[in-house]
């Protein structure tokens, strides 16, 4: 397949060129005509998730748009080959909540490494921001250096799962698991355990974060920039942005704005209290520490 981009090489998303027309068991490219190659049995693996971003089409056999389920005893194997991991990968649903729009989460280990596997209902009458495979491709074209960056979670992998007639059911989407917390948990537990200075030393890094992802990308925003979709390593102090398939879309609040919205509603709330209301002046602290170092500002709190 031609490669489109520079060659990359991750830290926490993984080494990578972009295939989107590669072929894979019981997929088929999206763009081009594909060549023709031998039937694959269920031994047969492809390195598919040694390339850093890769979007291709996927026929399962005895797929259920229903109730899909991809631990099922005839489509398990499929989704290994067509990811090019061993049979012997352990794959497990998670449980509770996994998003509004989504119709599962399933966390995956196999040859040394650990994924997370988002299925996402597909609508063809959604506008195209709103379609995630959509404005992954759309950001890669953009910024092709983003499958570089560990300070976000960018998908590996898109199977977009086909049906008779080539109708699309869902999009399945596979990124490298990413250590930590979320966000929202770090603050709970230091809460919790009476450990404020330390949780105002964190939010002041969130706040530097934000700033650098901004520099990073013009200005685009996550447009979701809540605890909730923040990963913190406490051992490494590292913080990782996830659910990135909006970012750069229009929306009506800032990250900054966002975030901060999050904190104040958070200081009035059950199992909280008003002293929680001064992360926000620390996480400001360190937004604005990190953009006077590269003298930025104008991209601060823009919407694109």
């Amino acid at each position: 397949s031609p490669r489109m981009g520079p060659e990359a090489f991750l830290h926490l998303q993984g080494g990578c060129r972009l295939n989107i027309s590669k072929t894979s068991p019981c997929s088929t490219p999206s763009t081009a005509t594909p060549e023709p190659s031998p039937r694959m049995g269920p031994e047969v693996l492809l390195p598919s998730l040694d390339v850093s971003f890769e979007v291709s089409d996927f026929r399962p056999a005895g797929y259920s748009p229903v109730l899909p389920d991809l631990n099922q005893q005839h489509l398990r194997p499929q989704i290994l080959n067509a990811l090019g991991l061993p049979l012997s990968s352990k794959l497990e649903r998670a449980k509770g909540f996994c998003g509004g729009l989504n119709a599962g989460i399933w966390f995956l280990r196999g040859d040394g490494e650990e994924f997370v596997l988002k299925l996402v209902k597909f609508d063809p009458t959604a506008p195209a921001q709103l379609v995630e495979e959509r404005q992954f491709q759309k950001l890669y074209k953009e910024f092709p250096e983003i499958v570089d960056d560990d300070g976000l979670a960018f998908p590996c992998r898109i199977l977009r799962i086909l049906g008779p007639s080539n109708v699309r059911y869902h999009d399945l989407i596979v990124m490298r698991k990413v250590p930590g917390k979320t966000l929202e948990t770090v603050i709970y537990e230091k809460w919790r355990s009476k450990q404020l200075p330390e949780l105002m030393a964190i939010l002041e890094k969130v706040g530097k974060h934000m700033a650098e992802f901004h520099r990073r990308y013009g200005g685009k925003q996550h447009c979701d920039a809540g605890p909730q979709n923040m990963i913190y390593d406490e051992e490494s102090e590292h913080f990782t942005l996830i659910d990135v398939g909006g970012m750069g879309n229009r929306c009506s609040k800032s990250d900054v704005e966002r975030f901060c919205q999050v904190i104040k509603r958070l200081s009035g709330g059950r199992g909280y209290g008003p002293e929680l209301a001064a992360g926000i002046e620390h996480f400001e602290k360190g937004y604005d520490a990190a953009r006077a170092l590269d003298g930025a500002g104008a991209f601060a709190c823009r919407c694109s």
